[in-house]
């Protein structure tokens, strides 16, 4: 049984956002996942509360400290962050530094 039978995501890339950053990446996103009406049905039936999908939105910049090395952070904004129990939304942030050997 497939707990989520509809995901789709789309993702905007722009590289080099600014003139004067030519090796940085700014990126914007988006993703849904629709949960299963049997488990959804199941949770019903069970008495909880539970969350009809799950919406995120981000957005994350990529900046080039020099070659090899990259700081990128990442806001992102979740709708329904759990299945169950329905949860308000999540507003994340999150900064990871990338060696590229």
């Amino acid at each position: 049984m497939r707990y989520l039978p509809i995901a789709f995501g789309a993702s905007i890339y722009s590289l080099a956002p600014f003139e004067s950053r030519p090796y940085d990446l700014l990126a914007f996103g988006i993703s849904r996942n629709q949960y299963s009406n049997w488990l959804k049905r199941n949770a019903a039936l069970s008495g909880a509360d539970y969350a009809n999908a799950t919406t995120n939105l981000s957005i994350s910049y990529a900046y080039r400290v020099r070659q090899g090395v990259y700081l990128q952070s990442a806001l992102i904004y979740t709708d329904n962050p759990t299945f169950s129990p329905k949860r308000g939304s999540s507003l994340n942030a999150y900064t990871t530094l990338v060696l590229v050997f």
